[in-house]
């Protein structure tokens, strides 16, 4: 589909007007800003544990904001001011990752996750085989408490 037979600016108004294929068209159109900021943060975001799929939906988040928002009169282009708005959003959810708050998340082991060194999961490997487990202490003593019973009885 040619894209440059559009005006931005008649489908802008058009989505303004809540028109779901100006909306697709320009989507279409600019994609290629998601991909490239996708590609500057792709570093960053593997370096804390951003999933890649969250930081693609962060962008489309401020690629629609922007289509929202946009106004021509401010005497900017359509292609900058997505640009602009998808680039912030990725940075505030770039920030938020690399809050102390999040290092926890960002650091924790899994308790499933099966390690090859060892050939076993991390929930096995720290597990004290159900000395612990409550359930498992009471049927034991109710257990003993019956067999003393028997005894006692016989």
């Amino acid at each position: 589909m040619n894209y440059k037979e559009y005006n931005d600016d008649e489908l802008v108004m058009l989505i303004n007007e809540n028109s779901e294929e100006a909306k697709n068209i320009l989507f279409n159109k600019y994609y290629y800003i998601i991909d490239v900021y996708i590609k500057k943060y792709k570093t960053m975001a593997y370096t804390l544990s951003v999933d890649i799929k969250d930081l693609t939906q962060e962008a489309m988040l401020g690629f629609a904001d922007a289509l929202n928002r946009y106004n021509d009169d401010k005497n900017t282009s359509l292609a900058t001011f997505i640009s602009l708005c998808v680039e912030r959003r990725l940075q505030v959810c770039i920030t938020k990752a690399s809050r102390i708050k999040n290092k926890i998340l960002n650091e924790a082991l899994s308790l499933e996750h099966v390690y090859a060194c060892f050939n076993d999961t991390l929930s096995d490997m720290i597990s004290d085989n159900n000395k612990n487990n409550p359930l498992e202490k009471m049927t034991k003593e109710e257990d003993y408490h019956n067999l003393l019973t028997k005894i006692n009885e016989t």
